[in-house]
């Protein structure tokens, strides 16, 4: 018996694409084949495309409308000519013929030889390998309300997570469980062969456990900052979230951790705390007066030498007025004496040193002395000035000379007045606001201030 086939006939230009089922037996599921071109829809068979562009395209079949594509082959057709395409669905293959144009085929009498020779397509049907399920298989379509949910089937990880379509799984009785960090879902179900299942589950959040181990034992155990404990200790019902872990003993160094506990599981922390070690720090330092900071704490001023220090990197800095601050990283290394020499460069003049404000005040301080000064000058000159006007016989000349000579430097003394003492109240209450001392080294003279 000659296979089932369907016959796809293009014709480009004026002759259009024909598609069309044989008439010999069908054994496939339906009558009809479902065509897609480039992954578009086409239609059914018999079918008849209009149009279809030269070139590359893609020839995918189904046996029904919504059912899996059975298989996908790539054809080329050309610019001008006809393409006759047999397609065999049992053998899943395509015979491609390009003619001129599309002609109906005359069947030759069958004789003896060709009624026993077997055709092309049973041939090929008979060498390509099965791509049916093998008998006793199922699928099973996972979806849950959490996206992304990995899936357990009989507590074995698949490797998939939801929505997934699992293929190739013995029909009967099965268990699946899909699971994010902190929500799961278990269902039973029972796989019937050759046909896929569908299965919506909904997770349920839940909490874990978390089993603390510490070195040395008996450290006491905060999480999130409540003290729950000590190691080792098993935490239950821990909420699953990011939890800060911390350990403290006597002469070891706090452990700190942050961690996730899943939900459904034991969460497991071992840690070995470092035990506390000390060293002794000698600061030389010059000025003898700086102040000094070990880890922004004041530790004093001048030189000092530091017991008990905590071994490892600490911050060190050193600040006076007037001169530049200093700041660096040390390494106090354990059960050892550690130096280091510290030397303060003084401050630039220019902008925060004391010198500019004291120049400052003392020219405003001048400023209002001179006024002062003229100013009693001017009432000199006016009171003489005054005398030589009374002495005066004629009374027009004297009153010309009191306006020019007189009247003009009392004026002149009492603005001289009024400005020197402004300069000089301003020049007390800058004073008053600069604080500044001088300290003498061999080398140089210093001026130290606080603004």
């Amino acid at each position: 018996m000659n296979q089932p086939r369907t016959v796809l006939g293009l014709i480009l230009a004026t002759v259009p694409l024909r598609i069309e089922a044989a008439e010999t037996e069908i054994v496939a599921p339906a009558s009809t084949a479902t065509i897609l071109i480039d992954g578009e829809l086409a239609g059914e068979t018999p079918l008849r495309l209009d149009a279809l562009s030269a070139g590359s395209h893609e020839l995918s079949l189904k046996s029904t409308r919504f059912g899996p594509v059975i298989f996908t082959q790539t054809i080329e057709i050309p610019e001008e000519g006809a393409v006759t395409i047999t397609v065999s669905m049992d053998a899943r293959t395509l015979d491609v013929a390009t003619a001129d144009a599309l002609k109906p085929e005359v069947a030759e009498p069958a004789t003896e030889e060709t009624a026993a020779a077997p055709s092309d397509d049973a041939q090929a049907a008979a060498s390509a390998p099965s791509t049916e399920a093998a008998e006793g298989l199922g699928g099973l379509y996972i979806s849950a309300d959490q996206a992304g949910a990995r899936i357990f089937l009989d507590s074995e990880d698949t490797g998939k997570v939801t929505p997934s379509l699992l293929e190739g799984i013995a029909a009967g009785a099965h268990v699946v469980r899909v699971q994010t960090d902190c929500a799961r879902a278990e269902q039973s179900i029972a796989l019937r062969k050759e046909l896929i299942e569908r299965m919506e589950m909904v997770l349920e959040g839940g909490t874990g456990d978390l089993q603390i181990t510490a070195e040395p034992e008996g450290a006491r155990v905060f999480l999130n900052g409540e003290e729950v404990g000590q190691a080792p200790l098993l935490l239950e019902d821990v909420a699953c979230q990011e939890h800060a872990v911390v350990l403290r003993a006597p002469d070891h160094l706090e452990s700190r951790h942050t961690l996730l506990t899943p939900a459904f599981e034991i969460t497991t922390l071992e840690t070995t705390m470092a035990e506390e070690q000390y060293g002794t720090l000698v600061v030389a330092i010059t000025p003898l007066d700086a102040a000094v900071f070990i880890d922004s704490i004041e530790a004093g001023s001048g030189p000092m030498t530091l017991e008990g220090v905590g071994a490892g990197t600490h911050a060190i800095s050193a600040r006076l007025d007037g001169y530049e601050s200093h700041a660096a990283d040390i390494a106090v290394a354990p059960d050892a004496v550690t130096r280091v020499d510290i030397a303060l460069e003084p401050a630039s003049s220019g902008g925060n040193g004391p010198l500019p404000r004291i120049l400052l005040n003392t020219a405003v301080t001048g400023a209002g002395g001179y006024l002062a000064v003229d100013a009693l000058r001017s009432y000199a000159t006016a009171s003489d000035n005054f005398e030589t006007y009374l002495s005066e016989p004629d009374d027009d000349v004297a009153a010309a000379y009191y306006t020019s000579d007189v009247q003009s430097y009392r004026s002149r003394a009492v603005l001289e007045g009024i400005g020197s003492a402004v300069l000089l109240g301003s020049s007390a209450v800058l004073w008053m606001r600069t604080d500044f001392a001088v300290s003498a080294t061999p080398r140089q003279l210093t001026l130290h201030h606080r603004w």
